[in-house]
């Protein structure tokens, strides 16, 4: 793979995971304050659900190779 084309992947990937992870803390904030409730998920549980998330896309990595 061309040196441009894997940074130009990776630059997309980074951004659009990153504008998903935004849109959904965004809406669970939303829907909480609508609700008039607390965050349904505390700053300990999000970082648990990123690294299992990542443990996820890591491991199906593995398993395509």
């Amino acid at each position: 793979m061309k040196p441009s084309i894997k940074t130009i992947t990776i630059v997309i990937g980074t951004l659009l995971g990153a504008f998903l992870g935004f849109s959904i803390a965004s809406t669970l904030v939303k829907q909480a304050e609508e609700r008039g409730q607390k965050v349904p998920i505390n700053t300990q549980q999000g970082f648990k659900l990123g690294m299992g998330l990542w443990r996820l896309f890591h491991d199906f990595d593995k398993l395509v190779k």
